[in-house]
């Protein structure tokens, strides 16, 4: 049931993304013949009177699909053609998926703190690594330390607070320190970490608790949390692509699709509520991961039209087209590689 929660999760994440071009090109009067989940063969498909409706077999995006003169024997200046729409009515649908996905994150975290009420943190033992810091993880890299990972004692010593953590790494730079992890399904580890010159682990680290949520006592609250995790979720997911793109984030540390269904799966086994948080954060990721500048991403659309309003010259369709195959042929590739690497894992083979 959770990994059904999950699925529905990622594809409802991917859905609002396509209805965001899918509506603003309709809203412009922009043709267009087919809605796609997914990639790959088509597994069921609706044909509408104008538009068909498909849902593919791997669901690592989708894409709409605009009218297009060749196939259907129109002419070449047809209004209604994307490619004959000036730059804004380009760059709008271009966008729309990303500010879709952007408005959808804060309506989930709205319509959570509503329903389930404004989230509160239960104490429990230990404290939380929430991250590793790309510049400074190596020795936590090296240890085996994972985002998730509850330290329990450090040097023997039982820790409940993150200043007790910190305190031992910055009285022992360069030197060996032992550390008692627990870690979810996985018996209780004992990994040893060196703290640089500096003092540093590498880790960004937390109170460890159990969120649950209250009723909201008065309506502003319920807009206060969800502005305050907002603010939060675009942060990490900036800090998190930032890294990705300048190499601080290796593609061992990024989960790919399945990845995604199995650590939202493990989500809800613990609370279902707190699969809207994830479905806010993913959103927010391909919103922003949509933004890069690459072919086959709506960012590299928009760098051609960038391209054309300073130039004032457009590239020829054939070549958009030919980069576009190349740019999809590379995030495919690197979309089956991230689900091997996530089955690997989930089997027991990443350790």
């Amino acid at each position: 049931m959770e990994y059904l929660l999950a699925l529905l999760m990622l594809g409802a994440v991917i859905l609002v993304h396509e209805l965001g071009h899918f509506g603003m090109a309709r809203a412009l009067g922009i043709q267009v013949t087919s809605f796609n989940v997914g990639f790959g063969p088509v597994l069921c498909a609706y044909q509408g009177p104008k538009v068909q409706y498909a849902l593919r077999l791997f669901p690592l995006g989708g894409f709409v699909r605009f009218l297009d003169p060749h196939p259907h024997k129109l002419p070449v200046q047809e209004p209604d053609l994307l490619l004959n729409r000036g730059l804004w009515d380009r760059a709008l649908v271009m966008v729309a998926g990303v500010v879709a996905n952007a408005v959808s994150a804060y309506l989930i975290l709205l319509g959570l703190y509503t329903v389930a009420g404004v989230p509160q943190m239960q104490p429990l033992a230990g404290v939380l690594v929430q991250e590793l810091l790309p510049k400074v993880s190596a020795s936590a890299q090296r240890a085996g330390v994972r985002a998730g990972d509850v330290i329990l004692a450090v040097a023997g010593q039982r820790v409940e607070q993150v200043t007790q953590v910190t305190a031992v790494a910055q009285g022992s730079p360069g030197r060996p320190v032992v550390m008692s992890i627990h870690r979810l399904a996985t018996p209780p580890l004992e990994l040893t970490l060196t703290p640089d010159e500096g003092g540093r682990l590498g880790m960004r680290l937390a109170p460890n608790g159990k969120l649950f949520y209250r009723p909201a006592t008065q309506p502003a609250q319920v807009w206060t949390e969800a502005n305050r995790t907002y603010g939060q979720l675009v942060n990490l997911t900036v800090r998190s692509v930032t890294a990705l793109v300048t190499g601080q984030l290796s593609l061992d540390q990024v989960s790919g699709p399945i990845g995604v269904v199995a650590g939202t799966a493990g989500v809800a086994r613990t609370d279902t509520w707190n699969v809207a948080l994830i479905a806010a954060l993913v959103s927010l990721n391909l919103a922003l991961i949509n933004l890069l500048p690459l072919p086959g991403l709506d960012g590299g659309h928009l760098l051609w039209v960038a391209v054309e309003a300073v130039t004032g010259k457009r590239l020829a369709k054939e070549r958009q087209e030919q980069i576009a195959v190349v740019g999809l042929v590379v995030l495919l590739s690197l979309g089956a590689a991230l689900s091997v690497k996530d089955i690997w894992n989930i089997v027991g083979g990443g350790g």
